[in-house]
């Protein structure tokens, strides 16, 4: 019997996830909460959930939902054909008992939060929630080169590609809008991949070859539940190489302090060093050395 996959959402990334998991021979499911209008798209996620759902001609259960509400997905009843063509199991509008039981674990797209009632319903069924970013780096042996930061990921992302490029197939792929299941089965030499906090927080065995941490500055505060977990999230990839953009004397104190447990430094670093020895939590004041608060060229 097939291992049961549940892939939470028909986002782009959720549909990569899937096309995937099927070709590897797992029994896939889809389950999205949004309804499908007429037109076959996603509607908007303000529409009251369990309300509408879709049939096996691609048209809504229910005739009588208001429409007229904008969809956020173009062409997505031509994609839900497909998968449906691939064997994968498809429901809108719903999360339902059927669709959730049994699965040996969920990919969950970007999009959905944590605190989510899909989340909770998961948790107390011991089903493990991965990112695509996860699924995607547990099937392949390509290195990932991985860019987070507030801002300038999308930039540094694009920049890394271009270079390497020259030399290497090294695809964008991430938040900037490639999935990277999409890419893993083809020949590439680096994977560089745009990552954004919402992606790092489902991350446990993601370890990129080279890691780049544009900068940190406070957002998404209320997703991730206060300062210290969103820094948490961000730096959840990052365990092999680290590059560290440090020019703010505020960010320094704040890596310190809440424990990065290793970075590429162009400089000998004695704080970095008794963090790293330590392994405690304590407050501290970023150091007025400018050598000694620097962690990237």
């Amino acid at each position: 019997m097939s291992e049961k996959v549940l892939i939470l959402g028909l986002s782009k990334s959720g549909i990569a996830a899937a096309k995937f998991a099927a070709s590897k021979g797992y029994d896939v499911y889809i389950t999205e909460s949004k309804g499908v209008n007429e037109a076959g798209r996603l509607d908007n996620p303000a529409t009251p959930q369990g309300i509408k759902g879709v049939n096996e001609a691609g048209k809504l259960d229910n005739p009588a939902t208001p429409q007229g509400i904008k969809g956020v997905n173009e062409g997505v009843n031509p994609q839900i054909e497909e998968l449906k063509s691939l064997g994968i199991k498809i429901e809108c509008g719903m999360h339902s008992e059927e669709f959730i039981s049994g699965s040996s674990f969920a990919v969950t797209s970007p999009g959905i939060p944590p605190k989510s009632e899909i989340f909770r319903r998961l948790n107390e069924k011991n089903i493990k929630i991965i990112s695509e970013i996860e699924f995607a780096y547990l099937n392949t042996k390509t290195p990932f080169i991985a860019i987070t930061g507030t801002n300038g990921k999308t930039t540094t992302t694009a920049l890394v590609s271009h270079i390497l490029s020259k030399k290497f197939s090294a695809p964008v792929c991430g938040n900037i809008g490639v999935p990277p299941t999409s890419l893993i089965e083809e020949n590439h030499d680096f994977l560089v991949c745009e990552i954004s906090s919402y992606q790092a927080q489902m991350t446990e065995k993601f370890k990129a070859k080279i890691a780049c941490w544009t900068n940190f500055t406070p957002d998404h505060i209320d997703w991730h539940g206060g300062l210290e977990n969103y820094f948490k999230n961000r730096n959840l990839p990052y365990s092999m190489h680290k590059i560290q953009n440090s020019k703010s004397s505020q960010n320094s104190a704040k890596m310190l302090c809440f424990l990065i447990r290793s970075c590429l430094t162009p400089h000998p670093s004695p704080l970095l060093k008794e963090r790293e020895e330590k392994r405690t939590p304590h407050s501290c004041i970023a150091p007025k050395d400018r050598e000694q608060r620097l962690v990237a060229a």
